[in-house]
């Protein structure tokens, strides 16, 4: 083998390393996926796809708070759909579970966290402008009352029947 054409080689492979870098860096902070706000972090954000014609999505996520002071998730909306509502499932009389809305926001306990998942906690995405596919995304912003109003991006994803989300 000449030594030219290990030089060659040698100088693809160090490209090609190059190239898986350049790439990685880009790919990494999207797979980590989450979203800061003050001292809470709003870890991988998700929307479930859009079924036939039901004109309404669920959103779940989880709020890590950092600070020795609780905070309150206030609202949250899109200017992709119509309204969105924090919601919650209830067991009412008859042992029947319902979703009602949630009145006056939801506490996130200082050095706590709070979770947004099937069955529990959740965003209420109404009327969104077009349907919601997986391996898409939707933009949501919350307000908070000490950290302020931060935007994310929901990635579009079904939910697992055992509530677990993917790992990114």
């Amino acid at each position: 083998m000449s030594s030219l054409s290990v030089s060659v080689r040698a100088r693809r492979a160090g490209l090609a390393l190059i190239s898986l870098a350049l790439s990685l860096a880009f790919v990494a902070p999207a797979l980590a996926h989450d979203f800061k706000a003050g001292n809470l972090t709003i870890d991988h954000p998700t929307a479930s796809p859009t079924r036939g014609t039901v004109p309404v999505n669920a959103g779940y996520l989880t709020i890590i708070n950092a600070a020795d002071a609780p905070d309150r998730l206030l609202s949250a909306s899109s200017p992709d759909a119509a309204r969105v509502e924090l919601h919650e499932h209830v067991r009412a009389a008859g042992g029947m579970m319902q979703m009602r809305k949630v009145q006056g926001g939801v506490a996130v306990p200082a050095r706590g966290q709070v979770s947004f998942a099937p069955g529990g906690l959740h965003l209420m995405i109404f009327n969104p402008k077009a349907p919601l596919r997986d391996g898409g995304y939707f933009p949501i912003t919350l307000t908070f009352q000490r950290a302020g109003t931060v935007e994310v991006v929901a990635m579009v994803e079904t939910p697992s029947a055992s509530g677990h989300r993917h790992a990114h």
